[in-house]
Parts: structure tokens; C-alpha cells; sequence
């Protein structure tokens, strides 16, 4: 695939691909070699320079249409200037940007690397479905891409086929062999995701499980909070003579010392039993009541319903994490890793062009012209 992976200044990965370009009118026509470069970004589309952004419109849409990536926006840079002569018709970048767009979304780029300058694309996407129409100037495209050493494969539509065979027919310096319904082997590994990638793709399935997603996050939270940071000291009455603490009390130290602030007799504080207090296994609160400075303390039995939250929380923070590493553990068991090796027939054809060492494909589709290029990496 012509393409190669590059990190710019901003750290945005971009994928170079080369595209051939026409320029001039009539007899004076001539092919050019352009690199595109297709970058990733979260924005909208855009493309450089920004005078061909209307021509390309409809194409980067149906590109990214036949991949499914609505969710994604690209930039184009078409390697243009805004005083180039070319023509105003820029389609034929369809098959170059949609193999940019198909690069940047795989893990092709390590392969890329040292061959990207071997390929040339040229191709419009005529729908939503990745269909490859006719270009114009297909023999001029041919041609430069046929004179540049560097070229070993030039990709370009089936509907052009007759046409460029009919050129290099002509051509006393060109010896071919055509090739057709070539089959390709390709490989395809199952791999099976990480234990924590199936946990997430299980707790984010559907709503009901992102709701019990939520509230498992909520329940850890809420955990901490009540122990750490929950003031179960609580006043009552106008002359603060009488606290309710609710239980249990994990900060006896904290208590007295509110009871303290309060005006509660010293020795009386000190002669409360926290250490009964503390030890209690009942749901509910203490009363500790000021009688003109005698402390008196009653152990109600009335539920403090934070404290039951706290159980409940507990409970299902634990319930559903152990529920999600079995289901992870259970779905491993059932996925191996495998290599398979599918023989796909794409039925496309190409002429090998033999004493130039160079291949033209003729391709209808994107899917099919992105198996072919992945088969040529492999």
C-alpha cells in the first residue's frame, strides 16, 4: 500500500499516499504523482488547501461512509497549491484517500514503512458502498506512473481496463502478460482480547449494563465517603445538650472532643464507655444527654439507613466484580488464538508489465482493493 506512518509536530499520526493526478487540457495532458497525506483528528473534515475542499466533499464522505467511520474526521492534504494548474475535478483522489483513510485505521503502517513509495492510486468512489468508477486521463496517469522507477504497483478502476491495454497495445516498448481471477490467500488471526478488554466490552454492552456500571462506581465511592469522611455527629436541641452519634463510632477521640466543645463535663466525658459503644454490633444511634452536667447516654435502636447503604454498596461493589472476572475467565475459555489462512477468489484482473517489473490492477471496490494490498504486504 503506498502509504507510510509519521508523527507530526503536534504528535497526529498521518498516512502519505501517493495519488496520479492530470493536468492541462486536451493533447497538452500530461500525469503527475502527487503525495497525499491523510491525517487523523477529532474536529471535522478538512481539506489542504482549502479552495479543493468543495471537489472533495462528496468524496471524503462517501469514503468514510463505505468504512463506517462517521465517528472519525480526517484532513486531506492533496500535496496542492492554490496557483496549481490542475483540473477542478479531483475524484479520481477517491481510491487514494480511501486507502489513506484504510491505513490509518489498521495496523499496516509497520509494512508501509519501506514500501509506500512502490504504490500509486488512482480511482473515484462513486457510492456509499466503496463502488470504483472510471477516471478521466487514464492513459496519462498510466503512463507517469509506468515511467517513475520507483512505482511497482499502480491501482486504478476495471471500467478504464480496456482503455489502458488499448494504450499500451500501441506502445512498441512495453511487454505485458495479463492475469486474471487471481486468488488470494490471506491470513487472519483470532486473536482474543486481553482480560480486561472483555470486562469492559461486558460492563459496556448494552444500557442495562452501563447502568450497573454506574452504580458500581457509585458504590465504591460511596463506601469511603461513609466511613472516611461522614460526620455521624450530630446535634440537637437549642442549648446543644444533646448529641445523637450514629453508630458505629470509629473516632471515640472525635466524639469527646465535640462533646467537650460542647460544655459536657470533662469527667463525665471521660466516664462514657466508648469502648462498649464501639464494640456494638446494633444498627442505630447513642443519645448522649446533658442533664445539668450529668452525661447520660441511650443506645436507640432505630436503623441509620447511611449505614445500611453502606452494607449494600459493599456488597454489590464486590458482587458484580466477581460476577464480570467470571464471565472474562468463562468467555476465555472458549476463544483460542488461531491463523487462518482463507483463499478469497476476488476476480480482479492486472497486467504485469514485464520488462518494467511493474503491476497494474484493476480493482471495483474498496474491500477488494484493500485485500489486495494487505495480500501484497504479506
Amino acid at each position: 500500500m503506498a502509504g507510510t506512518v509519521k508523527k507530526t509536530q503536534d504528535d497526529l499520526l498521518f498516512i502519505k499516499v501517493k495519488a496520479i493526478m492530470v493536468s492541462g487540457n486536451n493533447d497538452s495532458r500530461t500525469g503527475s504523482i502527487h503525495n497525499i497525506l491523510v491525517f487523523l483528528n477529532n474536529q471535522e473534515h478538512k481539506v489542504i488547501p482549502t479552495r479543493s475542499f468543495d471537489s472533495l466533499r462528496s468524496t471524503i464522505e462517501r469514503v468514510v461512509s463505505s468504512h463506517n467511520t462517521y465517528n472519525r474526521k480526517f484532513t486531506i492534504d492533496t500535496g496542492l497549491k492554490d496557483d496549481d494548474n490542475l483540473c477542478n475535478d479531483l475524484s479520481s483522489m477517491g481510491l487514494t484517500i480511501a486507502v489513506g483513510i484504510e491505513a490509518s485505521l489498521n495496523d499496516w503502517s509497520g509494512s508501509w514503512e519501506n514500501v509506500w513509495e512502490e504504490w500509486c492510486f488512482t480511482g473515484e468512489v462513486t457510492d456509499s458502498q466503496g463502488e470504483i468508477g472510471a477516471i478521466g486521463g487514464a492513459r496519462e496517469k498510466i503512463e507517469s506512473a509506468t515511467d517513475d522507477e520507483r512505482i511497482k504497483y499502480v491501482m486504478a478502476p476495471s471500467q478504464n481496463r480496456q482503455e489502458i491495454i488499448n494504450w499500451i497495445d500501441k506502445r512498441q516498448d512495453i511487454n505485458y502478460e495479463v492475469k486474471s481471477s487471481v486468488a488470494i490467500n490471506t491470513k487472519h488471526t483470532d486473536d482474543s482480547p486481553s482480560f480486561f478488554s472483555r470486562i469492559w466490552l461486558m460492563s459496556t454492552g448494552n444500557t442495562l449494563m452501563w447502568i450497573a456500571l454506574i452504580l458500581w462506581f457509585l458504590s465504591i465511592v460511596y463506601v469511603p465517603i461513609r466511613y472516611l469522611l461522614w460526620d455521624n455527629i450530630q446535634l440537637s436541641g437549642y442549648d446543644n445538650s444533646r448529641v445523637i452519634i450514629n453508630m458505629p463510632i470509629i473516632y471515640p477521640d472525635k466524639v469527646k472532643s465535640r462533646l467537650l466543645k460542647n460544655g459536657f463535663p470533662e469527667d463525665q466525658v471521660n466516664n462514657i464507655p466508648f469502648s462498649r459503644l464501639i464494640k456494638t454490633d446494633q444498627i442505630g444511634r447513642v443519645f448522649i444527654i446533658n442533664r445539668d452536667g450529668v452525661v447520660e447516654f441511650e443506645i436507640i435502636s432505630s436503623q441509620d439507613m447511611t449505614l445500611v447503604l453502606c452494607y449494600v454498596c459493599g456488597l454489590y461493589t464486590v458482587l458484580f466484580a466477581v460476577v464480570l472476572f467470571i464471565l472474562a475467565a468463562w468467555q476465555k475459555r472458549g476463544i483460542t488464538n488461531k491463523i487462518k489462512h482463507n483463499v478469497v477468489n476476488l476476480n480482479y484482473d492486472s497486467l504485469v508489465l514485464t520488462d518494467r517489473n511493474k503491476e497494474i490492477m484493476f480493482v471495483d471496490n474498496l474491500k477488494q482493493a484493500g485485500k489486495i494490498i494487505e495480500s501484497k504486504l504479506h
